[in-house]
């Protein structure tokens, strides 16, 4: 045999070949509706896989993809091949980017599911004793019970925090009461498809540090008057000379300490009120983050204000 000649006809045969390949291209992404049939296939690794891909695109390549839904039929296939934390994060990655109120609510459901869900299943325990019951999450029957069942449980669960900040003095017990009542919001859309309880308790809440925030503005925005008032009144100081000026009286330590907590405070509460709004839907609460604001803002003017060049009359002799 000529192996000269047999090496050359190989050559020609892989050349060949990667020519071809080339002329093919690289393979074209998946599309939303080639995921989902690899989904119904039960195909979940070359689906991981695909998705993945998709999920890396970036400019107009990435616009004809719903990526919050791609981020879910991913998290759906790594459920099914046992990667439990990858699926989490694509279900927190899916709440996170999604602008849709009820995708965003079962992407923050299924994620609460499967965390309260060891080996892939919820366990019912039933309220008046007897035997309990393992539901499978992977099952579709099985994941429509087991979001019920967690929502009852986490309902009674948060129960007594709800209760505790529709009647709380303080902000922070509120705002821990509403932080519950919406993680609640999800698990009530998932579970039922509305948020009509959850709802109804954040209006509560919201109307409650409503009037808690109103009291505490008008509190800051007093303090800021008073010591206002008190820094541009004229006071009679020494010249050195014998003499008089009639100088501003300005802000002592004691103002400028409480100046500064004005401007935190104050911001804290317009960064409260703006996102409990949101989250509330208590309109009102938006007057409040103005008048925060406006409050922070007088009392950062005071503070920015130099106080030793502000004469209020002339020398005076003894």
């Amino acid at each position: 045999m000529n192996w000269r000649l047999f090496r050359m006809a190989l050559l020609c045969v892989v050349v060949g070949w990667s020519l071809t390949a080339g002329a093919d291209g690289p393979e074209a992404p998946a599309t939303e509706a080639q995921l989902q049939q690899m989904f119904k296939d039960g195909d979940f690794q070359g689906l991981a896989l695909k998705a993945t891909r998709v999920l890396q695109l970036k400019g107009d390549a990435a616009k004809a993809y719903n990526r919050p839904k791609v981020m879910m039929l991913k998290g759906e296939a790594q459920l099914r091949l046992k990667q439990v934390s990858q699926a989490l994060d694509a279900f927190a990655g899916a709440a996170k980017e999604s602008t849709d109120a009820k995708e965003a609510a079962t992407a923050t459901a299924t994620e609460m599911l499967v965390r309260k869900s060891p080996g892939l299943k919820y366990t019912v325990r039933p309220k008046g004793g007897g035997k309990s019951e393992s539901l499978d999450i992977l099952d579709e029957a099985g994941r429509k019970q087991a979001m019920s069942a967690l929502y009852a449980d986490e309902a009674a669960i948060a129960a007594p925090k709800i209760k505790a900040g529709e009647s709380a003095k303080t902000l922070p017990i509120i705002i821990e009461a509403l932080k519950t009542v919406s993680r609640l919001g999800a698990l009530e859309q998932a579970a039922t498809g509305s948020e009509e309880k959850t709802t109804a308790s954040a209006k509560e809440l919201g109307t409650h540090a409503q009037t808690l925030m109103t009291e505490a503005v008008r509190s800051i925005a007093a303090d800021v008057q008073k010591i206002g008032l008190s820094a541009n009144s004229v006071t009679r100081q020494s010249d050195g000379n014998g003499g008089y000026l009639m100088v501003k009286r300005g802000l002592s330590p004691v103002d400028t300490r409480a100046l500064r907590a004005d401007v935190d405070n104050g911001g804290k509460i317009a960064d409260a009120a703006k996102e409990l709004s949101a989250v509330t839907k208590v309109a009102s609460l938006g007057a409040v983050a103005s008048d925060a604001t406006r409050a922070v803002a007088d009392a950062q003017r005071l503070l920015d204000t130099d106080f030793s060049t502000a004469r209020g009359g002339g020398t005076m002799k003894r």
